[in-house]
This record gives structure tokens, sequence and C-alpha cells, in this order.
């Protein structure tokens, strides 16, 4: 149920090292392009003031709609009003940054386009041009870009969306994990492995 105006999201925390504040700049870049594009921010946290302030002073209040927090099970609702989700991670200025991008890895597994940041805890999830379109970290025009290109070219977006899904259903599904554990665990210790040595004897 994708509504027909061209939409974005972001559904995650709203914290330093989730790059929203990026984002609101290349939403701001890329209307100049696409003049009805619109952002749905899903999440919350305690960088939504300064979020608010910033899309005032880029003037796309109007575009921009913070729908406060959700529940798992709500997020296939919430991407299929969109065309695409942007993660723009970065690292924050105590160096903190995400070890894994968990909310990367539910966008794909509900099958939309994604864009997301070169970070490098995303790089085996992001192939770029393969599974999602990346952009430098902090580079709104870089994410501006990328956001253009995926809703110029649909099918090439659906294309990628296509095969990230199948690649994180193949890597982290919870069956596909349980089995790889499962089989570690029947696997046994090769008994000349833990035989002592001669001078233990």
């Amino acid at each position: 149920r994708q509504t027909a105006t061209p939409t974005v999201i972001y559904a995650g925390r709203l914290v330093e090292k989730k790059g929203v504040d990026v984002l609101l700049r290349a939403l701001a870049s890329a209307r100049e392009r696409v003049p009805e594009l619109q952002l749905i921010i899903a999440g919350h946290g305690p960088a939504q003031p300064a979020l608010e302030t910033l899309c005032r002073q880029l003037a796309i209040g109007d575009a921009v709609r913070f729908t406060g927090p959700y529940r798992m099970h709500e997020l296939p609702r919430i991407y299929a009003d969109a065309q695409l989700a942007v993660f723009p991670f970065r690292a924050a200025a105590g160096g903190d940054q995400d070890g894994f991008g968990l909310a990367v890895v539910e966008a794909m597994g509900c099958g939309i386009p994604v864009v997301g940041s070169d970070i490098t805890p995303l790089d085996d999830l992001l192939i770029d041009g393969t599974t999602a379109l990346r952009a430098k970290a902090d580079d709104a025009e870089a994410f501006a870009d990328a956001i253009v290109e995926c809703l110029a070219n649909p099918q090439a977006a659906r294309q990628r969306a296509s095969a990230a899904r199948a690649h994180v259903l193949a890597r982290y599904d919870w069956q596909v994990i349980a089995a790889r554990y499962a089989e570690l665990l029947r696997t046994p210790i090769n008994a000349e492995d833990v035989r002592p040595s001669p001078q233990d004897s």
C-alpha cells in the first residue's frame, strides 16, 4: 500500500550516531529535484527536539512527519507507506557507532529498497549496487543523490530490494541461525584435539 507521493522513511532511534540530521539535509537537497518528496521518521529519542528545529531551519517541516515509537510487528505496515528506507548511520562525536544494523536487517527483510552509509559495520549487509545503494557517512549530498537515483529507477531499486531480502533471510533468519548452532553443537570435538601432550603426562 504505497502512497503515490514519493516518500522515504527512517525507522529507528533518534540519537546522534543514527545521522538523521544528515537525512534531513539530504531531503532538503533532494527536494530541489523531487519537490513533492516526503519523509517519515518512525521512532523516538533524545535528538528529536533538535531534529524538529532543523526541519524548521531547512524549511522542510511540511515534508517531514514524525510518527513516534513503533513496535516491531508494525514494521511491514510502516514500510509499506514508503518507496525507500534510508539509514545514514555514522560515528558519533565520542566515537560511538552501531556495531550491527538491526534496523537495516528489519527493513531489508520487509523488502523495501535501502540506502545506507558506508560505515564498516554495514559492509556485510549493504553490498553497493547489489543489495542497496551506499553513500558516504555524513555526506548529505551523497545521500540526496542516492535517494533521487532510487526514485528515478524504481525497477533497479526493487531488484536490489529482492536481493537484499534473500540475503538477510539466508544469513539472519532465526531458523537459519538456530540450525547453524544446532550443527555446531552436533559436531563432536576431535579426540586428537583434547588428548594430553607427552609433556602433560
